[in-house]
């Protein structure tokens, strides 16, 4: 008769070390995570120390209230979730202020009207990462950021108003905004950021860029809803991206125009994406980019199917003496198209052979969205 195996000891929940604990329930929004405390002695006070806020007013918009009693209740709860806090260094704070059906943006601030941000609000010694959303950045943001948030490493804002005439950090790598540029034309100077994400949406310029010399990466979009935007500001632009690497560069305008393109991107780029404004026109807006860029290995070419009723479809043209490039360490090509709408193919394929680059380097992927 075989020997009978002794009992596995039960292992609950509470067994679990406080920082597994804590992990977990970082996972839940911060209304949930206090609810935990009538688990058990142990849960009683654990919340307190939970290093992440998940901050929801929609958590509070059920039993039939309106958004504005929520709103109410989610100041109330917030203001004695936070003084009822341990002394516990702040790895995430998020943030939602907004309907549910507007809540895309889960970090930082979201609301249907701009809302005004004090500067002084933000002194931490923690945080990392700030997102905020729909908020209008008033003079002094981010000369608070960089003198009372030391730490701070990624900044995300989308759709904000930049009151503010300079946006300055020495710690922030990686910065994304869709701006709103309806005053006064901001410079950017942050020396150590490595990627840029810009979305221009709307006013007559684009930010200046100073001080990039660590800057490697950068996906520019000039949107169609930018009706203002002119040539001189995308060439100004343009030439301040002198030193990326990566660059991906996409213009939506919903009429074209007509720029000549003296970039100097003559050295680091090595990763091109264009879309399918650098097509149209005899390739003028391609050609540029080739010919700036000995050291291209590799180029991404995303085209679509005009989107505007009348057919138009976004286009930089110009003026060549010279239409010849050399790619010579270019290693490959890879053209994206909608499945069954990709009428410029073809043009675009024979484009590139005719310029040299062999079939082997060309690969066609077809997107279905």
């Amino acid at each position: 008769m075989a020997e009978e195996q002794p009992a596995r000891p039960v292992v609950g929940i509470n067994d679990l070390p406080l920082d597994v604990l804590r992990s977990v329930l970082s996972l839940l929004s911060a209304r949930d995570v206090v609810r935990t405390c009538v688990q058990s002695r142990l849960w009683r006070d654990l919340w307190k120390s939970v290093p992440v806020i998940n901050a929801l007013v929609f958590d509070f918009d059920g039993r039939g209230r309106s958004y504005q009693q929520a709103e109410v209740l989610f100041k109330r709860f917030m203001n004695h979730f936070l003084e009822a806090r341990g002394p516990v260094p702040l790895q995430d704070f998020r943030l939602c202020y907004a309907s549910r059906q507007d809540a895309s943006h889960i970090v930082g601030i979201n609301r249907l009207l701009p809302y005004y941000l004090a500067p002084d609000v933000f002194t931490s010694k923690h945080l990392k990462v700030l997102q905020l959303s729909r908020a209008v950045l008033v003079q002094g943001f981010f000369r608070q950021l960089s003198n009372y948030c030391p730490e701070l490493k990624a900044l995300f804002l989308s759709e904000c108003r930049i009151l503010d005439t300079n946006i300055y950090s020495e710690t922030i790598v990686v910065l994304s905004l869709t701006i709103n540029l309806l005053g006064d034309q901001p410079g950017i100077c942050i020396p150590s950021l490595i990627s840029l994400i810009l979305h221009s949406r709307y006013g007559p310029g684009l930010p200046l860029l100073k001080s990039m010399e660590s800057l490697e990466e950068a996906w520019i979009l000039i949107s169609r809803q930018n009706q203002d935007i002119d040539a001189p500001a995308i060439r100004q632009f343009l030439n301040s991206l002198s030193r990326v690497r990566r660059l991906e560069f996409d213009y939506q305008h919903r009429r074209p125009i007509h720029l000549q393109i003296h970039v100097n991107i003559k050295c680091n780029l090595t990763d091109l994406t264009l879309h399918d404004w650098c097509v149209h026109e005899d390739f003028y807006g391609l050609i540029v980019f080739l010919q700036k860029s000995p050291n291209l290995k590799k180029l991404t070419l995303i085209l679509k199917p005009p989107t505007e009723q009348s057919g138009v479809v976004p286009s930089i043209i110009g003026q060549l003496e010279e239409r010849s490039f050399r790619c010579n360490q270019l290693e490959g090509v890879e053209i994206v198209c909608l499945k069954n709408q990709c009428s410029m193919l073809p043009k675009v394929r024979q484009f590139l052979l005719d310029g040299g680059i062999t079939t082997d380097k060309i690969h066609i992927a077809v997107s279905t969205g």
